[in-house]
């Protein structure tokens, strides 16, 4: 009786065994659909959210600060966006008087075809996940905004369910709150391109194949290009959509991740030109949100093909709102001293090599891997104004007020190197002596207080109130503020101990 017993326990386990091996793929699929399933968010706020702001008597804007966000998560994390957060940064916005705009009404305004509300915002969504829109298009229907959504349109052509499907974009399409765009076809993908397996990026790397070696010069550019009119024809065939404006993949070219292919850069670039008139670059760190890079507003002059957009992820509202009303464009005008320099951190822009903020004032310094440091305040479009720097040279052979920086490589420098002070300026990279070095050995190693006077063409310098250089010619006529500092036998640091900028009159 027993081992009757243990033979048909042993019968009902194989029986059990086989079919749940006949019917594992349709578990599988059930629980992959379950997965990839998403339900659209219903947003019913307990008020309607109204503005704050009478923005009826204010003036046209002259700028565009852009947002851009991946998905929209329930649970946060390091990559996205989470609803409850998304939910409250929306709502500030409205609050805040903020209204969205559409990249056809921006690219209108810069073709002076258009005027800005007073305060307009264009909000961005990349890749065509499904919980992009499915847990904020209620949030966007309700407050009255629009958005828009760069499609990676391999993603559509592969049945991935992980994006919003061909069927589903036309319902975005035909909303009238959604406005689709182009971000590639395998844009994102990442290739094998060397003999152990490394991996390269599909727009910036030659592909590697096993006994053939790297892919032609001609072979990349016409994969390359390829991709980017995939990516056309997709959107007009599946949509009836013709592209205008391009999200550059992983905001990169090729000018800081490995290549294999030094030329990507510039033909990547040659692309974009050609078939889009608009792209839209990052202007903030994606590892730390409130380190910016490029300036957050973009001007009818901003480069076309460098439209700067703020990844949002989880930065909290108050952080989002203060980081775009402290940059709402404005005459030149910003002030720290000692008795501050705890809340200078969200002011600081563009800055590289170590920032150190300390009672004693900002400490900018470089490192064993960069001789050089910097750091930068205001807005690009500052013109006329004085700045005024009180700093030291703590180490390293030099430390400068910078002034009208458009770029790395564009600006007005003056300060201490080597044993004299110096006026110059950077044009595209080319430095020149503006007037004849002063020599004075040592002088830098104690804290002065360097001031120069933008007036039009000229700049004037100046050093503990007195005149050092005055109405100098220049090429630079408006800019950020900033300071750096540079030693290549030991390791350079500046302190920064006060600054002041004021237009002038």
């Amino acid at each position: 009786m027993k081992s009757k017993k243990i033979r048909n326990l042993l019968l009902i386990s194989t029986i059990f065994i086989v079919l749940l091996w006949l019917g594992y793929p349709m578990i599988k699929d059930v629980f992959k659909k379950h997965y990839n399933s998403i339900t659209y968010y219903e947003y019913k706020p307990q008020s309607t959210v109204v503005s704050d702001v009478d923005i009826s008597k204010m003036p046209q804007a002259k700028a565009v600060p852009m947002l851009m966000y991946h998905g929209i998560v329930l649970k946060e994390d390091s990559q996205n966006t989470s609803l409850a957060n998304f939910i409250s940064q929306m709502e500030i916005l409205k609050k805040h008087g903020y209204e969205t705009i559409t990249l056809e009404q921006y690219d209108k305004f810069l073709n002076d075809k258009a005027t800005l509300p007073p305060k307009p915002i264009v909000i961005t969504f990349d890749d065509g996940r499904k919980d992009s829109y499915y847990r904020s298009d209620s949030v966007l229907k309700e407050l009255g905004f629009k958005a828009t959504i760069f499609i990676v349109s391999g993603k559509q052509n592969d049945k991935d369910k992980f994006f919003l499907s061909w069927d589903e974009l036309k319902v975005l399409r035909d909303s009238g709150r959604w406005d689709i765009q182009a971000h590639g076809t395998y844009s994102h993908n990442k290739i094998i391109d060397d003999p152990y397996n490394n991996t390269g990026y599909f727009l910036s790397s030659k592909r590697y194949k096993k006994g053939v070696g790297l892919e032609s010069d001609d072979a990349f550019e016409t994969r390359v290009e390829n991709d980017f009119l995939q990516n056309i024809v997709d959107l007009k065939l599946q949509l009836g959509i013709v592209p205008k404006y391009y999200a550059i993949p992983l905001n990169d070219y090729g000018e800081k991740a490995k290549t294999n292919y030094p030329d990507a850069v510039r033909f990547n670039w040659r692309l974009m030109k050609k078939y889009f008139r608009l792209s839209f670059v990052q202007a903030n760190s994606s590892s730390d949100t409130n380190r910016f890079y490029l300036n957050i507003y973009n001007y009818k002059d901003t480069d076309r093909y460098m439209t700067a957009r703020i990844e949002v992820k989880d930065m909290s509202p108050d952080v989002l709102i203060r980081t775009l009303e402290d940059a709402i464009p404005a005459e030149p005008s910003y002030s720290f001293d000692r008795s501050k320099v705890n809340l200078v951190e969200n002011a600081i822009q563009n800055s590289y090599g170590n920032i150190v903020i300390k009672d004693d004032g900002i400490h900018v310094m470089g490192s064993p891997e960069n001789e050089s440091a910097r750091i930068l305040f205001g807005d690009t479009h500052w013109a006329n104004y004085t700045v005024e720097a009180s700093m030291q040279r703590v180490s390293g052979r030099s430390i400068f007020l910078m002034g009208n920086v458009m770029n790395g490589s564009n600006y007005i420098a003056f300060g201490f190197t080597d044993n004299g002070i110096a006026l110059r300026e950077y044009v595209e990279g080319n430095e020149y002596d503006l007037r004849r070095p002063i020599l004075k050995k040592g002088f830098g190693d104690s804290t002065h207080l360097y001031r120069l006077v933008f007036k039009g063409d000229k700049v004037s310098a100046y050093i503990d109130e007195a005149p050092v250089y005055l109405d100098v010619p220049i090429s630079t006529f408006k800019g950020q503020v900033g300071i750096k500092v540079w030693g290549d036998s030991e390791i350079a640091e500046g302190l920064l101990q006060s600054l002041r900028v004021q237009p002038n009159k």
